[in-house]
Protein backbone atom coordinates (compact mmCIF):
# COMPACT_ATOMS: atom_id res chain seq x y z
CA UNK A 1 0.00 0.00 0.00
CA UNK A 2 1.25 3.72 -1.30
CA UNK A 3 1.48 5.93 1.69
CA UNK A 4 0.95 9.70 2.02
CA UNK A 5 2.66 11.15 5.15
CA UNK A 6 0.64 14.73 6.03
CA UNK A 7 2.10 16.40 9.50
CA UNK A 8 4.35 18.52 11.28
CA UNK A 9 8.32 17.44 10.94
CA UNK A 10 8.59 16.34 14.30
CA UNK A 11 6.42 13.00 13.32
CA UNK A 12 8.16 11.99 10.30
CA UNK A 13 11.36 10.11 11.67
CA UNK A 14 9.39 8.14 13.94
CA UNK A 15 7.20 7.67 11.21
CA UNK A 16 9.14 6.61 8.85
CA UNK A 17 11.10 4.44 11.23
CA UNK A 18 7.68 2.43 11.87
CA UNK A 19 7.06 1.56 8.32
CA UNK A 20 10.54 0.54 7.35
CA UNK A 21 9.20 -2.53 9.83
CA UNK A 22 5.81 -3.02 7.70
CA UNK A 23 6.49 -4.75 4.73
CA UNK A 24 3.04 -4.22 3.56
CA UNK A 25 3.48 -0.04 3.65
CA UNK A 26 5.63 1.54 1.04
CA UNK A 27 5.56 4.99 2.11
CA UNK A 28 5.69 7.39 -1.23
CA UNK A 29 5.86 11.19 -0.38
CA UNK A 30 6.09 13.43 2.55
CA UNK A 31 4.23 16.80 3.24
CA UNK A 32 5.24 18.90 6.26
CA UNK A 33 3.24 22.53 5.22
CA UNK A 34 -0.61 22.93 4.01
CA UNK A 35 0.18 25.12 1.86
CA UNK A 36 -1.40 26.34 -2.17
CA UNK A 37 -0.28 22.98 -4.35
CA UNK A 38 0.30 20.51 -0.93
CA UNK A 39 -3.23 19.34 -1.76
CA UNK A 40 -2.18 18.64 -6.13
CA UNK A 41 1.08 17.47 -4.64
CA UNK A 42 -0.71 14.36 -3.46
CA UNK A 43 -3.57 14.17 -5.20
CA UNK A 44 -1.59 13.76 -9.27
CA UNK A 45 2.27 13.66 -8.02
CA UNK A 46 2.22 11.30 -4.94
CA UNK A 47 -1.17 9.57 -5.86
CA UNK A 48 -1.22 7.22 -3.17
CA UNK A 49 -3.49 4.47 -2.02
CA UNK A 50 -3.82 5.55 1.75
CA UNK A 51 -3.00 9.55 3.49
CA UNK A 52 -2.30 9.94 7.09
CA UNK A 53 -3.03 13.43 8.21
CA UNK A 54 -1.41 14.16 11.77
CA UNK A 55 -4.25 17.13 13.82
CA UNK A 56 -1.95 20.45 13.78
CA UNK A 57 0.08 20.67 10.70
CA UNK A 58 0.98 24.40 9.86
CA UNK A 59 -0.65 26.01 7.70
CA UNK A 60 -0.14 28.85 5.57
CA UNK A 61 -1.25 30.44 2.03
CA UNK A 62 -5.07 30.21 3.72
CA UNK A 63 -5.22 26.37 3.15
CA UNK A 64 -6.54 24.74 5.77
CA UNK A 65 -6.75 21.14 7.29
CA UNK A 66 -10.49 20.82 6.92
CA UNK A 67 -10.05 22.27 3.72
CA UNK A 68 -7.28 20.31 2.20
CA UNK A 69 -9.35 16.73 3.04
CA UNK A 70 -12.46 17.56 2.12
CA UNK A 71 -11.25 19.07 -1.39
CA UNK A 72 -9.00 15.48 -1.41
CA UNK A 73 -12.46 13.30 -0.30
CA UNK A 74 -13.92 15.42 -3.66
CA UNK A 75 -11.18 14.69 -5.73
CA UNK A 76 -9.47 11.26 -4.74
CA UNK A 77 -13.21 9.51 -3.69
CA UNK A 78 -11.08 5.80 -3.31
CA UNK A 79 -8.02 7.16 -1.17
CA UNK A 80 -8.17 6.31 2.37
CA UNK A 81 -7.57 8.99 4.66
CA UNK A 82 -6.03 7.87 8.39
CA UNK A 83 -6.62 10.95 10.82
CA UNK A 84 -4.12 11.32 13.67
CA UNK A 85 -6.52 13.35 16.30
CA UNK A 86 -4.12 12.37 19.10
CA UNK A 87 -4.69 13.02 23.13
CA UNK A 88 -8.03 13.96 23.55
CA UNK A 89 -8.67 16.81 25.95
CA UNK A 90 -11.84 18.20 25.18
CA UNK A 91 -14.92 15.67 24.37
CA UNK A 92 -17.43 17.87 22.90
CA UNK A 93 -14.37 18.87 20.42
CA UNK A 94 -13.58 15.66 19.84
CA UNK A 95 -16.75 14.46 19.22
CA UNK A 96 -17.41 17.31 16.60
CA UNK A 97 -14.28 16.46 14.53
CA UNK A 98 -15.17 13.52 14.48
CA UNK A 99 -18.96 13.93 13.19
CA UNK A 100 -17.25 15.56 10.21
CA UNK A 101 -15.09 13.43 9.43
CA UNK A 102 -17.39 10.30 9.68
CA UNK A 103 -20.04 12.55 7.01
CA UNK A 104 -16.89 12.51 4.24
CA UNK A 105 -16.43 8.40 5.29
CA UNK A 106 -13.60 9.01 7.04
CA UNK A 107 -13.69 6.59 10.00
CA UNK A 108 -9.95 5.92 10.70
CA UNK A 109 -9.77 8.16 13.69
CA UNK A 110 -6.87 7.44 16.12
CA UNK A 111 -6.12 9.29 19.57
CA UNK A 112 -2.57 7.78 19.85
CA UNK A 113 -0.06 10.09 17.81
CA UNK A 114 2.87 6.88 17.83
CA UNK A 115 4.23 6.01 14.60
CA UNK A 116 3.51 2.17 15.80
CA UNK A 117 -0.28 2.52 16.35
CA UNK A 118 -0.81 4.69 12.97
CA UNK A 119 0.58 2.02 11.28
CA UNK A 120 -1.39 -0.82 12.97
CA UNK A 121 -4.31 1.08 11.59
CA UNK A 122 -3.20 1.32 8.34
CA UNK A 123 -3.28 -2.35 8.21
CA UNK A 124 -6.40 -2.90 10.18
CA UNK A 125 -8.87 -0.40 9.10
CA UNK A 126 -11.66 0.81 12.08
CA UNK A 127 -14.94 1.49 10.92
CA UNK A 128 -17.71 3.95 12.41
CA UNK A 129 -18.52 1.25 15.48
CA UNK A 130 -14.76 1.05 16.66
CA UNK A 131 -14.86 5.33 16.50
CA UNK A 132 -18.13 5.32 18.54
CA UNK A 133 -17.41 2.69 21.04
CA UNK A 134 -14.13 5.01 21.92
CA UNK A 135 -16.28 7.97 22.47
CA UNK A 136 -18.07 6.09 24.72
CA UNK A 137 -15.32 4.76 26.66
CA UNK A 138 -13.95 8.80 26.82
CA UNK A 139 -17.36 9.75 27.88
CA UNK A 140 -18.60 6.44 30.28
CA UNK A 141 -18.44 7.78 33.95
CA UNK A 142 -15.25 7.05 36.51
CA UNK A 143 -15.79 4.26 38.05
CA UNK A 144 -15.70 4.98 42.18
CA UNK A 145 -12.75 3.31 43.45
CA UNK A 146 -13.14 2.67 47.37
CA UNK A 147 -9.52 2.79 48.97
CA UNK A 148 -9.01 1.26 52.45
CA UNK A 149 -6.73 3.21 54.42
CA UNK A 150 -4.39 1.23 56.58
CA UNK A 151 -2.04 1.71 59.27
CA UNK A 152 0.82 -0.84 59.06
CA UNK A 153 2.36 -1.52 61.99
CA UNK A 154 5.57 -3.89 60.28
CA UNK A 155 7.27 -2.67 57.44
CA UNK A 156 5.70 -4.86 54.00
CA UNK A 157 7.25 -6.75 52.09
CA UNK A 158 9.98 -4.47 49.81
CA UNK A 159 9.42 -2.12 52.51
CA UNK A 160 12.69 -3.04 53.98
CA UNK A 161 15.61 -0.54 55.10
CA UNK A 162 18.22 -0.62 52.77
CA UNK A 163 21.28 1.41 53.76
CA UNK A 164 23.39 3.22 51.13
CA UNK A 165 26.57 4.95 51.80
CA UNK A 166 25.90 8.73 50.54
CA UNK A 167 28.22 11.31 50.59
CA UNK A 168 25.70 14.20 50.58
CA UNK A 169 23.18 15.56 52.96
CA UNK A 170 19.69 13.72 53.16
CA UNK A 171 16.74 15.48 53.71
CA UNK A 172 14.23 15.17 56.48
CA UNK A 173 10.71 16.05 57.58
CA UNK A 174 11.78 18.82 59.83
CA UNK A 175 13.69 20.29 56.22
CA UNK A 176 12.97 22.98 53.75
CA UNK A 177 14.54 22.98 49.97
CA UNK A 178 15.83 26.51 49.23
CA UNK A 179 15.17 26.67 45.24
CA UNK A 180 16.98 29.73 44.95
CA UNK A 181 19.82 28.37 46.18
CA UNK A 182 19.72 25.08 44.72
CA UNK A 183 19.46 26.91 41.37
CA UNK A 184 21.91 28.94 42.28
CA UNK A 185 24.38 26.22 43.36
CA UNK A 186 23.91 24.29 39.78
CA UNK A 187 24.13 27.38 37.27
CA UNK A 188 27.41 28.44 39.24
CA UNK A 189 29.00 25.16 38.86
CA UNK A 190 27.98 24.15 35.65
CA UNK A 191 29.22 25.00 32.41
CA UNK A 192 25.86 24.16 30.51
CA UNK A 193 22.62 25.96 30.81
CA UNK A 194 20.93 22.39 30.99
CA UNK A 195 20.82 20.70 35.26
CA UNK A 196 19.46 17.64 36.95
CA UNK A 197 18.51 16.97 40.03
CA UNK A 198 18.06 13.51 41.26
CA UNK A 199 15.22 12.97 43.94
CA UNK A 200 15.36 9.32 45.92
CA UNK A 201 14.65 7.77 49.12
CA UNK A 202 16.31 5.82 51.76
CA UNK A 203 13.04 3.40 51.56
CA UNK A 204 9.64 3.40 50.48
CA UNK A 205 7.10 5.65 50.52
CA UNK A 206 9.12 8.79 52.09
CA UNK A 207 7.93 11.04 49.61
CA UNK A 208 10.24 11.23 46.95
CA UNK A 209 7.48 11.67 43.94
CA UNK A 210 5.50 14.29 45.97
CA UNK A 211 8.90 16.06 46.32
CA UNK A 212 9.79 15.44 42.97
CA UNK A 213 6.51 17.53 41.69
CA UNK A 214 6.86 20.27 44.46
CA UNK A 215 10.26 20.95 43.09
CA UNK A 216 9.07 20.78 39.08
CA UNK A 217 5.92 23.44 40.34
CA UNK A 218 8.09 25.91 41.92
CA UNK A 219 10.77 25.89 39.25
CA UNK A 220 8.64 26.21 36.73
CA UNK A 221 7.90 30.17 37.62
CA UNK A 222 11.19 30.52 36.08
CA UNK A 223 12.82 27.90 34.38
CA UNK A 224 11.58 25.15 31.61
CA UNK A 225 11.12 22.18 33.71
CA UNK A 226 10.39 18.17 33.32
CA UNK A 227 10.04 15.20 35.57
CA UNK A 228 11.34 11.74 34.87
CA UNK A 229 10.14 8.89 36.56
CA UNK A 230 12.17 6.24 37.28
CA UNK A 231 9.68 3.89 38.44
CA UNK A 232 7.36 2.34 35.97
CA UNK A 233 5.07 1.56 38.48
CA UNK A 234 4.63 4.87 39.85
CA UNK A 235 4.27 5.88 36.05
CA UNK A 236 1.67 4.09 35.04
CA UNK A 237 -0.67 4.67 38.46
CA UNK A 238 0.07 8.59 37.26
CA UNK A 239 -1.45 7.96 34.27
CA UNK A 240 -4.61 5.96 34.87
CA UNK A 241 -5.11 8.67 37.95
CA UNK A 242 -5.23 11.21 34.75
CA UNK A 243 -7.64 8.94 33.15
CA UNK A 244 -4.81 8.15 30.84
CA UNK A 245 -3.65 5.17 28.34
CA UNK A 246 -0.79 3.90 29.93
CA UNK A 247 0.53 2.88 26.47
CA UNK A 248 -0.33 6.23 25.35
CA UNK A 249 1.12 7.82 28.22
CA UNK A 250 4.55 6.03 27.04
CA UNK A 251 5.23 9.30 25.10
CA UNK A 252 5.13 11.47 28.08
CA UNK A 253 2.04 13.48 29.47
CA UNK A 254 1.33 16.60 31.45
CA UNK A 255 0.66 17.07 34.98
CA UNK A 256 -0.77 20.35 35.69
CA UNK A 257 1.45 22.00 33.56
CA UNK A 258 4.29 19.67 34.25
CA UNK A 259 5.78 17.58 31.44
CA UNK A 260 6.23 13.98 32.56
CA UNK A 261 8.64 11.16 30.53
CA UNK A 262 9.40 7.79 31.86
CA UNK A 263 12.90 6.68 32.73
CA UNK A 264 13.00 5.29 29.00
CA UNK A 265 12.72 8.13 27.33
CA UNK A 266 15.40 10.15 29.28
CA UNK A 267 18.21 10.43 26.52
CA UNK A 268 15.88 11.89 24.29
CA UNK A 269 13.90 15.29 25.79
CA UNK A 270 17.29 15.87 28.96
CA UNK A 271 18.34 18.62 26.91
CA UNK A 272 15.03 20.23 25.74
CA UNK A 273 14.39 21.59 29.32
CA UNK A 274 16.83 23.67 31.52
CA UNK A 275 16.31 21.63 34.82
CA UNK A 276 15.17 17.62 34.38
CA UNK A 277 13.89 16.30 37.98
CA UNK A 278 14.36 12.63 38.49
CA UNK A 279 12.16 10.92 40.79
CA UNK A 280 14.15 7.85 41.20
CA UNK A 281 11.47 6.72 44.26
CA UNK A 282 12.61 3.94 46.01
CA UNK A 283 16.53 3.81 44.21
CA UNK A 284 17.77 0.80 43.33
CA UNK A 285 21.34 -0.45 42.23
CA UNK A 286 20.51 -0.46 38.63
CA UNK A 287 19.92 3.60 38.90
CA UNK A 288 22.65 4.33 41.28
CA UNK A 289 24.93 5.17 38.28
CA UNK A 290 22.35 7.76 37.04
CA UNK A 291 21.68 9.40 40.17
CA UNK A 292 25.23 9.68 41.35
CA UNK A 293 25.34 11.64 37.95
CA UNK A 294 23.06 14.39 38.71
CA UNK A 295 24.30 18.03 39.42
CA UNK A 296 22.15 18.33 42.62
CA UNK A 297 21.54 14.89 44.81
CA UNK A 298 18.62 14.64 47.53
CA UNK A 299 18.02 11.44 49.52
CA UNK A 300 15.23 11.86 51.75
CA UNK A 301 15.76 9.72 54.84
CA UNK A 302 12.04 10.52 56.02
CA UNK A 303 8.35 12.08 54.03
CA UNK A 304 9.35 15.49 52.76
CA UNK A 305 7.78 17.89 54.70
CA UNK A 306 5.42 20.44 52.52
CA UNK A 307 2.60 22.99 52.59
CA UNK A 308 0.49 20.53 50.91
CA UNK A 309 0.16 16.52 51.38
CA UNK A 310 1.72 13.61 50.14
CA UNK A 311 -0.22 11.83 47.29
CA UNK A 312 0.09 8.69 47.82
CA UNK A 313 -0.08 5.40 45.22
CA UNK A 314 -3.42 4.21 46.15
CA UNK A 315 -5.34 6.93 47.74
CA UNK A 316 -6.51 10.29 45.93
CA UNK A 317 -8.27 13.55 47.63
CA UNK A 318 -11.78 13.99 45.87
CA UNK A 319 -12.59 17.13 44.18
CA UNK A 320 -14.97 17.98 46.89
CA UNK A 321 -11.85 17.13 49.61
CA UNK A 322 -9.82 19.98 47.35
CA UNK A 323 -12.31 22.09 47.78
CA UNK A 324 -12.05 21.44 51.57
CA UNK A 325 -8.35 21.71 52.02
CA UNK A 326 -8.43 25.28 50.20
CA UNK A 327 -11.33 26.43 51.64
CA UNK A 328 -10.22 25.10 55.56
CA UNK A 329 -9.42 28.10 57.99
CA UNK A 330 -7.53 25.94 60.28
CA UNK A 331 -3.89 25.76 58.65
CA UNK A 332 -2.73 22.39 61.72
CA UNK A 333 -5.86 20.55 60.25
CA UNK A 334 -4.35 20.59 56.77
CA UNK A 335 -0.85 19.25 57.95
CA UNK A 336 0.40 16.49 57.57
CA UNK A 337 3.26 16.41 60.04
CA UNK A 338 0.53 17.98 62.50
CA UNK A 339 -1.63 15.31 61.70
CA UNK A 340 1.25 12.86 61.55
CA UNK A 341 1.90 13.88 64.85
CA UNK A 342 -1.86 13.46 66.73
CA UNK A 343 -1.39 9.44 65.27
CA UNK A 344 1.64 8.74 66.80
CA UNK A 345 0.03 9.72 70.07
CA UNK A 346 -2.83 7.28 69.52
CA UNK A 347 -0.29 5.08 68.52
CA UNK A 348 1.78 5.42 72.27
CA UNK A 349 -1.87 5.49 73.87
CA UNK A 350 -2.22 1.54 72.61
CA UNK A 351 1.31 0.68 73.51
CA UNK A 352 0.77 2.13 77.15
CA UNK A 353 3.42 5.06 76.64
CA UNK A 354 0.69 7.67 77.09
CA UNK A 355 -2.35 9.16 78.75
CA UNK A 356 -5.58 8.28 76.74
CA UNK A 357 -7.17 11.05 79.38
CA UNK A 358 -5.23 13.75 78.50
CA UNK A 359 -5.25 13.05 74.92
CA UNK A 360 -8.68 13.56 75.21
CA UNK A 361 -8.58 16.56 76.80
CA UNK A 362 -6.41 17.95 74.32
CA UNK A 363 -8.57 17.25 71.41
CA UNK A 364 -11.51 19.11 73.08
CA UNK A 365 -9.64 21.86 73.53
CA UNK A 366 -8.29 22.07 69.85
CA UNK A 367 -11.57 20.94 68.56
CA UNK A 368 -13.33 23.87 70.13
CA UNK A 369 -10.44 26.46 69.03
CA UNK A 370 -10.89 25.18 65.62
CA UNK A 371 -14.78 25.60 65.51
CA UNK A 372 -14.75 29.12 66.41
CA UNK A 373 -12.25 29.48 64.15
CA UNK A 374 -14.38 27.91 61.54
CA UNK A 375 -17.71 29.67 62.19
CA UNK A 376 -15.85 33.18 62.55
CA UNK A 377 -14.52 32.45 58.89
CA UNK A 378 -16.87 33.33 55.57
CA UNK A 379 -18.81 30.14 54.10
CA UNK A 380 -19.22 29.41 50.62
CA UNK A 381 -20.83 26.50 48.44
CA UNK A 382 -19.23 23.67 46.57
CA UNK A 383 -20.44 23.37 43.17
CA UNK A 384 -18.53 20.30 41.27
CA UNK A 385 -16.89 20.46 37.79
CA UNK A 386 -20.11 18.59 36.57
CA UNK A 387 -22.88 20.36 37.81
CA UNK A 388 -20.79 23.90 36.62
CA UNK A 389 -21.76 22.05 32.90
CA UNK A 390 -25.45 20.42 33.77
CA UNK A 391 -27.15 23.90 32.47
CA UNK A 392 -30.56 24.06 30.83
CA UNK A 393 -29.89 23.73 26.71
CA UNK A 394 -33.07 25.62 26.77
CA UNK A 395 -33.37 28.89 29.34
CA UNK A 396 -29.77 28.26 30.28
CA UNK A 397 -30.62 27.99 34.33
CA UNK A 398 -28.71 25.03 36.09
CA UNK A 399 -30.23 21.71 36.33
CA UNK A 400 -30.77 19.81 39.33
CA UNK A 401 -29.97 15.93 40.19
CA UNK A 402 -33.29 13.54 41.47
CA UNK A 403 -33.80 10.58 42.54
CA UNK A 404 -35.80 9.73 38.86
CA UNK A 405 -33.04 12.06 36.80
CA UNK A 406 -32.46 15.43 35.92
CA UNK A 407 -34.63 18.62 35.57
CA UNK A 408 -34.71 22.19 34.83
CA UNK A 409 -34.66 24.48 37.74
CA UNK A 410 -36.84 27.08 36.10
CA UNK A 411 -39.59 24.56 35.44
CA UNK A 412 -41.73 27.00 37.81
CA UNK A 413 -41.18 29.62 34.67
CA UNK A 414 -42.51 27.11 32.47
CA UNK A 415 -39.04 25.20 30.95
CA UNK A 416 -39.55 21.53 30.89
CA UNK A 417 -36.58 20.15 29.75
CA UNK A 418 -35.63 16.83 31.76
CA UNK A 419 -33.95 13.89 31.36
CA UNK A 420 -34.45 10.24 32.80
CA UNK A 421 -32.31 8.37 34.43
CA UNK A 422 -33.28 5.24 32.68
CA UNK A 423 -34.45 5.68 28.90
CA UNK A 424 -35.78 2.78 27.12
CA UNK A 425 -34.05 0.42 29.43
CA UNK A 426 -30.70 2.07 29.15
CA UNK A 427 -29.29 3.83 32.20
CA UNK A 428 -28.04 7.47 31.48
CA UNK A 429 -24.80 8.77 32.48
CA UNK A 430 -23.65 12.22 34.33
CA UNK A 431 -21.71 12.79 31.26
CA UNK A 432 -23.93 11.68 28.66
CA UNK A 433 -26.49 14.90 30.08
CA UNK A 434 -23.58 16.61 29.90
CA UNK A 435 -23.12 16.29 26.48
CA UNK A 436 -27.22 17.01 25.85
CA UNK A 437 -26.53 19.92 27.64
CA UNK A 438 -23.37 21.19 25.99
CA UNK A 439 -23.46 20.04 22.49
CA UNK A 440 -27.22 19.02 22.03
CA UNK A 441 -26.44 15.46 21.58
CA UNK A 442 -24.86 12.52 23.28
CA UNK A 443 -22.72 10.15 21.58
CA UNK A 444 -24.01 7.25 20.18
CA UNK A 445 -25.67 4.52 22.97
CA UNK A 446 -25.84 0.71 22.06
CA UNK A 447 -28.54 -1.40 23.67
CA UNK A 448 -31.67 1.11 24.24
CA UNK A 449 -34.71 -1.49 24.28
CA UNK A 450 -38.26 -1.35 22.01
CA UNK A 451 -41.28 -2.86 23.09
CA UNK A 452 -40.84 -5.71 20.82
CA UNK A 453 -38.27 -6.90 23.15
CA UNK A 454 -35.29 -5.89 20.27
CA UNK A 455 -32.55 -3.71 21.12
CA UNK A 456 -31.30 -0.96 19.17
CA UNK A 457 -28.47 1.84 18.83
CA UNK A 458 -29.12 5.47 19.23
CA UNK A 459 -28.04 8.90 19.91
CA UNK A 460 -29.57 11.28 22.55
CA UNK A 461 -30.49 14.36 21.32
CA UNK A 462 -32.21 18.07 22.30
CA UNK A 463 -35.37 18.38 20.15
CA UNK A 464 -35.41 22.39 20.07
CA UNK A 465 -38.99 22.75 18.41
CA UNK A 466 -40.56 20.18 20.59
CA UNK A 467 -38.51 20.90 23.54
CA UNK A 468 -37.89 17.76 25.13
CA UNK A 469 -35.05 14.76 24.12
CA UNK A 470 -35.52 12.42 21.48
CA UNK A 471 -33.65 9.88 19.46
CA UNK A 472 -31.45 9.91 16.69
CA UNK A 473 -30.52 6.81 14.59
CA UNK A 474 -27.07 6.69 13.02
CA UNK A 475 -27.11 6.53 8.90
CA UNK A 476 -26.51 3.11 8.05
CA UNK A 477 -25.74 3.95 4.26
CA UNK A 478 -22.71 2.10 3.21
CA UNK A 479 -19.62 4.51 2.19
Amino acid sequence: MNVVLLADKKFRKPFEAAVKKDPNINLVGVEVILRGNTMSRIADHHNPHALVVYKGVPEKEGITEKACISFLRMVKPNMRIIYIYGKVEDIEAFTTVTEQLISNGITDIVTDTSAEKVVSVIDSPMTEEDVQELIEKLTAPEEEIIHEEVLHEELLPGQEFIPLEVDFPTVTASDKFDIDKIIYEVSETKDSEHMTIGVAQLQHHNGCTHTAFELATMISKKRTVAVIMADDDTFEALAVFHKLNPLAAKQGLDVHGIAVFPYELRKHIVNEYSVVIYDYSFLREEKRKSFDECDIKLMLSSAAEWDIAKKGKSIYPTELGMYLIKCLPVKELKSAAYTGELEKQLNNISLGKSSYDKYIAFIKQKAAEWFKVIAESEGSKFISSAEQQLICPFCGKPLIKLDWGYSCTGYKDGCKFHVNKKIAGKTITENQVIMLCKSGRTAIIKGFKAKSGSTFDAYLAVDEEKQEISFQFPDRRKK
